[in-house]
């Protein structure tokens, strides 16, 4: 996904809080724009390894959304849609491609680093998030034009 998308995907969470709890409505959609912007601001220093946590913030989520259903101010809501921003922001990276400029070009092998196991997770290549129609066919597997993903991954067209 690019950086819009991601933004408003993290507002696309929040809904439910603004609709369930319009009191909480302008802190839930604001914290869902900006957990889904936050893992990008690494984008030029150790982009997709300095502030994506697809494990400790998933992890981090549940917990302050447990906090937030049991005590619902503000902050623990804020700081609980914030979280699962993030969370589905670096879980989404590792299905949407790799760490090059053109990710449906699929020519990275890898997409998020794993602080928690110490090691690169290999883009998913499930399905394209960003590209031309015509190349998101291509990633989820149907015949394009350029040949099917696994061609090109391996050199064949």
């Amino acid at each position: 996904m690019m950086l819009p998308t991601h933004a408003l995907f993290g507002m696309l969470l929040a809904l439910p809080v603004a609709v369930l709890s319009p009191e909480h409505g302008p802190v839930a959609l604001g914290a869902g724009l900006a957990g889904g912007i936050l893992p990008d601001l690494d984008l030029y220093v150790g982009h997709r390894k300095t502030l994506h946590y697809p494990v400790g913030y998933s992890l981090l989520a549940g917990v302050a959304g447990v906090a937030a259903v049991v005590s619902p101010t503000a902050a623990t809501v804020g700081v609980a849609l914030l979280l699962a921003a993030a969370a589905s922001h670096s879980l989404v990276d590792v299905f949407g491609g790799g760490l090059e400029l053109r990710p449906w070009e699929a020519t990275s092998e890898r997409a998020v680093y794993d602080h928690y196991r110490g090691r690169w997770i290999a883009p998913g290549g499930g399905f394209a998030t960003t590209g031309p129609p015509r190349i998101c066919c291509s990633r989820s597997g149907s015949p394009s034009r350029s040949g099917s993903t696994s061609a090109r991954r391996s050199g064949q067209s």
